[in-house]
């Protein structure tokens, strides 16, 4: 039974296998097609031939093919009795392959085949390939017949006997199965296994079991068993009982450079998706996270074969390349609290598939990226060679060659042919072929299918012949833009058939070859990120319907690779306290809920008792306020399109319906490493015609009031409508109150970070005039949210120095700061993006090259030179203040210094010391050494301006003991941490501003396609034909920012009631009211993992105390106003 899982994988995961192949088209010694069994006549040289009948049907070469019928088992053993079947050269190829039609139940092939080592079990090759009903192969892929003592493959120069058993699957429906064309074939790519780990007893590496964190040390167990034996009659059997219980592989063969990929065959017995993970270590001295390649994949229930690419095998976040493949000293292999089975470890190079002959294939990028199995690796320094038949002719131009992973490792491929490209500005690429007519597939990645957004012009000339011509401008650009942004990703949607397909869509085109080669001219016209070339099939057109089909399941392929690599995963919404619908929701077909903004409402969320009902929508807020609230809609049935709207809300005064905003939640599938997740995304306005309504889509409408800055104080009601397409309606009541508070800015920066137009079709409007518009709608966006600061996303380049004066090009500076404050800020804004036209990071700075090529002396001088012409542009124009960026968490990364850092902002504070300069970073965390404490207290102590991610008390008295600032970064998107957290860490910490990644939308290939990027989740603000659309996270944080106004107001008021000595009570329960929130909460959070370079803090709030907390604030700011106000 061993044997027969081992096989029926074999042949179900061929197409998966990773390759590298370097593919010539030089004569071979071998013919490229050896026909061994015609099946014209009973005379074949395999045992019982003369048991077959010879019949026309399903005949693939010839008259007949041999039909049998499988009441019994049917022996075809083939031996090279007397010199026949070409004994001794089936190493020349690659295949051997028999055609088989099976006809009636299902069918096996089993057997083994021996060399000269002889029949014993572990040394020969067994097999089993199943034989489902219709047309199919038979196919040895001839460099993988690994024997099953892990040692090695046979020996095909002194293989000698091949035993082939056809049998019926199902005894009671016997298959009858046709034979034909038994063959060698050569061409289809050589395909090679190396053994590392079989658990038959013979494996030469060791293993060890660990458990992690430490305290669950001992608590796992490993075993080698029977079960789920995939390959031989062994596997490891792992139960996991830790958060990473694991098992650790060393002592294997270490240079895996020759090969293609790591494969790891795993049963999962549950019958859920698992997640299962490891890292891979080189041989050097340094192994921690930073230094090794960390991998993650879902296991579907069943089996599972995994894949590593050795040239994907990244260090976190894609710095310092890949490992170094020819010394890899370790591997291990963990999973959360589970149990799985582990068999068939290997190392593989090729692909096994059935040839089309003369099929060239190549796939381009860095030398050390993966490559599509088949392929052979192209590079832009693959100059022509003759004998090699094909390379880059002489005098093109590139760019560079480019790996996804590049892109700090945030972006997760679609295969292994689109991950990487070469970019070539201007460069023919020529193959050999002989005179005919060939077709090509051509694959060029998309826009932004890496660092460059767009481009403008590229095309590609086949032996002189325009093949392609893409073109864009801004009209046309901004349509591929936007091509998404209006696709919602529900369960069980194809990401691949909607994204991936349509993005990367081959160019296929037939090309005359007169002179013995065809030559590929790709033109950029001048610019990078234009010809990005992921790959490129040629055939032979005379093999138009093999290359159909290999075309095909060539898609096919990458599909799976993409598949593997993303894995659908719903949410987990606890649903203990569900509503029970009623049979009058029942036969209305769904239940309404109301439901806080501050909760996720997901895809497949229900609503609690208590939500379900409650049938009103009660909001209050101040003039001038936003205030959101969610109906819910749980569907019972399909329900077809539902409208809604509202009408004015009437009280003391009328509130008009064009205040009220009724948005729907868009489900987007979000990146969560190898999984996705449909998650609420974007708020869409509800569309004209409605919005289908079906059952396994919880909807969540988002209304949003806009108080208007004159209304009335006191109570609003008003109802929505919901109007069903099948005539029905219902209505839920709205009630608004409206405080009689003017609410007070809050007197503290708070921003988010990277602000600014992002949409590329900008970049085609030659005025500018469409990016300052942008910026316009941007900036009244930010602060119709709250935001009192923000990062923008602008240049102020220095040009020159010449006799200590600075040559800077304000243009974008003015126009932006004009902008700034004409929408209402009056903060001191803080630079992280920021592009001052020299560098002043810490990461990779070399300040001595820095000041060459400025042509002055020193980094302090360029830095002065700078900074005095930036402060007088600045006070004459009157700028708003900016707080310069030095470093982009730099200090919790591995070879960090300290004292590089502190010097960096003793020379720019010496320059510059009316400025102030921020480092982000976290220090002082975790265990470390007294020496990293002292070298770290040290360099706070010459840091004007640091902004802690990761922070604790500790952080504010540094802060206040030197007379600094404190900023906090990245604490949080949510109405907690803007809010009620920041007021606290304002008053209690001493903490002067704030910044929180990330303002604009991020994708992978656009803005619209979220599952491959693992930063997705970001991005709070989508631009788009319909405006900038907003997010539930984006109304959450507009909330916090809320809150910290109405802490702001209560402040005033009590600085107010001090300096006029009234309002005694009133003030003490309102200070009061503010105290006995703050003592909830805590400065930081110690349990954040140190490697993320955040600080996350803990909120002991519900979303409901959240709300309570700001009523009372207004509850107590109207009583004390009343109290201050009295004559």
């Amino acid at each position: 039974m061993a044997a027969t899982s081992l096989n029926r994988h074999r042949c179900s995961q061929a197409s998966t296998v990773l390759a590298c192949l370097a593919v010539t088209w030089s004569c071979a010694a071998a013919e490229s097609e050896v026909l061994l069994f015609d099946f014209e006549s009973q005379q074949q040289t395999f045992e019982n031939a003369d048991k077959l009948a010879l019949v026309a049907d399903h005949a693939t070469q010839g008259k007949f093919a041999g039909k049998v019928m499988l009441d019994q088992p049917f022996d075809m053993n083939i031996g090279f009795w007397g010199g026949t079947n070409k004994p001794g050269t089936w190493g020349e190829y690659d295949q051997f392959v028999v055609d088989v039609f099976v006809d009636g139940g299902g069918a096996s092939a089993v057997g083994f085949a021996t060399d000269k080592d002889g029949k014993d079990w572990f040394k020969r090759y067994n097999y089993e390939f199943k034989l489902p009903p219709g047309k199919r192969k038979i196919a040895f892929s001839l460099g993988a017949l690994n024997r099953s003592n892990n040692n090695g493959n046979l020996d095909l120069k002194t293989m000698d006997f091949l035993a082939l058993r056809l049998q019926s699957d199902d005894p009671k429906n016997p298959a009858t199965v046709y034979l034909d064309n038994g063959r060698l074939v050569k061409g289809s790519g050589s395909f090679e296994v190396k053994a590392l780990y079989s658990f038959e007893g013979q494996d030469t590496g060791k293993i060890l079991l660990e458990d992690y964190p430490d305290e669950f040390k001992g608590k796992s167990a490993m075993s080698v068993v029977e079960e789920h034996a995939i390959n031989g009659k062994k596997a490891l059997k792992l139960e996991s009982h830790a958060p990473a219980g694991n098992v650790q592989f060393t002592g294997f063969e270490s240079d895996w450079s020759t090969y293609d990929s790591l494969l790891i065959d795993i049963a999962n017995p549950t019958k859920a998706a698992i997640k299962v993970g490891g890292w891979i270590k080189g041989g050097g001295d340094k192994s921690d996270y930073w230094n090794r390649h960390n991998w993650e994949r879902v296991l579907k229930p069943g089996f599972n074969s995994v894949r590593i690419a050795i040239g994907s095998m990244s260090f976190p976040d894609g710095h310092n390349g890949n490992l170094d493949p020819k010394n890899v000293s370790a591997f291990n292999l963990s999973c959360d609290q589970q149990t799985l089975f582990f068999d068939n470890i290997r190392l593989v190079k090729g692909v096994e598939e059935v040839a089309v002959q003369g099929l060239r294939r190549f796939d381009f990028g860095p030398t050390n990226s993966a490559t599509m199995p088949g392929f052979a690796k192209a590079t832009s320094k693959s100059a022509y060679d003759k004998g090699q038949g094909w390379g880059w002719l002489p005098g093109g131009t590139f760019g560079r060659d480019f790996d996804m992973n590049e892109m700090l490792g945030r972006h997760r491929a679609p295969d292994d042919l689109c991950r990487d490209f070469s970019m070539p500005i201007t460069a023919s690429f020529a193959v050999d072929l002989p005179n005919g007519t060939y077709g090509v597939w051509l694959m060029m990645g998309p826009p932004a299918n890496g660092w460059g957004p767009s481009f403008v012009h590229r095309s590609v000339r086949a032996n002189g012949k325009v093949v392609v011509d893409e073109k864009y401008d801004l009209e046309s650009f901004k349509k591929h833009e936007y091509a998404f942004q209006d696709s919602e990703d529900l369960p069980g949607d194809d990401l691949w058939t909607t994204y991936i397909d349509v993005l990367f869509k081959p160019t296929l085109f037939d090309s005359e070859v007169t002179d013995g080669q065809l030559r590929l001219d790709f033109d950029s016209y001048g610019a990078w990120w234009s010809c990005m070339v992921n790959g490129v099939v040629i055939y032979p057109k005379s093999q138009q319907k093999e290359a159909d089909s290999w075309l095909a399941n060539f898609n096919q392929t990458r599909k799976e690779q993409f598949e593997s690599m993303h894995v659908q995963k719903l949410p987990e919404p606890k649903n203990a306290a569900a509503a029970k619908p009623n049979d009058q929701d029942q036969k209305r077909g769904y239940l309404t809920f109301v439901a806080s903004p501050e909760k996720d409402i997901f895809v497949n969320s229900q609503p609690t008792a208590a939500e379900a009902a409650n049938h009103v929508l009660d909001i209050a807020a101040a003039p001038g306020e936003f205030e959101d609230i969610c109906l819910g809609l749980f569907p019972l049935k399909e329900c077809g399109n539902l409208k809604l709207t509202v009408g004015e809300l009437s009280g003391p005064g009328k509130i008009p319906a064009s205040a009220i905003s009724i948005q729907v939640a868009r489900y987007k599938a979000l990146n969560q490493t190898a999984e996705y997740m449909p998650l609420a995304k974007y708020l869409d306005v509800v569309p004209a015609d409605g919005i289908a309504v079906s059952v396994g889509v919880t909807r969540a409408f988002w209304i949003v009031a806009h108080v208007p800055e004159k209304t009335a104080p006191g109570a609003y009601t008003g109802t929505i409508q919901l109007a069903w397409a099948n005539g029905t309606s219902d209505s839920v009541d709205l009630r608004l109150t409206v405080y009689p508070i003017q609410l007070a800015e809050a007197d503290f920066p708070m921003g988010m970070f990277c602000v600014g137009p992002v949409q590329s079709y900008l970049s085609f409007d030659p005025t500018g005039e469409a990016h300052w518009s942008a910026w316009k709608e941007i900036l009244a966006d930010a602060r119709a949210h709250g935001q009192t600061t923000l990062d923008p996303q602008i240049a102020i380049p220095l040009k020159s120095i010449s006799a200590g004066k600075a040559d800077i090009d304000f243009t974008q500076g003015d126009r932006f700061m004009k902008l700034a404050k004409e929408a209402g800020f009056s903060k001191e804004l803080f630079g992280y993006s920021l592009n001052t036209g020299f560098a002043m990071r810490i990461g990779g700075i070399d300040k001595d090259a820095e000041a060459k090529r400025f042509g002055v002396a020193s980094y302090g001088d360029l830095a002065k030179a700078y900074f005095d012409g930036y402060r007088e542009h600045a006070k004459k124009n009157e700028w708003l203040p900016m707080c310069f960026c030095t470093d982009d968490e730099y200090i919790v990364h591995p070879d960090s210094d300290p004292a590089k850092l502190a010097l960096l902002h003793r020379t720019l504070q010496q320059s510059a010391p009316d400025m102030h300069f921020i480092a982000f970073d976290s220090a002082l965390y975790g265990k470390i050494t007294p020496e990293i404490e002292a070298a770290q207290m040290k360099m706070l102590a010459d840091i004007d301006t640091w902004g802690a991610g990761i922070h604790s008390p500790r952080e504010a008295e540094i802060a206040r003991a030197n007379k600094h600032r404190l900023w906090l970064y990245n604490t949080g998107m949510n109405r907690f941490t803007f809010g009620t957290y920041m007021g606290f860490a304002r008053e209690k910490y001493g903490v002067t501003g704030f910044g929180q990644w990330v303002y604009p939308n991020i994708g992978t290939y656009g803005s619209f396609y979220l599952a491959s990027h693992n930063e997705a989740h970001y991005g709070v603000v989508y631009p788009s034909t319909h405006g900038l659309r907003s997010t539930p996270t984006w109304e959450r944080v507009r909330a916090g920012c809320d809150d910290h106004r109405y802490i702001q107001t209560a402040w005033n008021l009590l600085k107010r009631a001090k300096a006029e000595n009234k309002g005694g009570a009133e003030a003490k329960a309102l200070d009061a009211t503010l105290e006995k929130t703050f003592k909830l909460l805590r400065f930081g959070n110690d349990r954040v993992d140190a490697a993320n370079g955040e600080g996350k803090a803990d909120n002991p709030m519900a979303p409901e105390a959240m709300e309570t907390f700001k009523r009372s604030l207004a509850t107590g700011i109207i009583a004390l106003q009343n109290a201050l106000d009295k004559k």
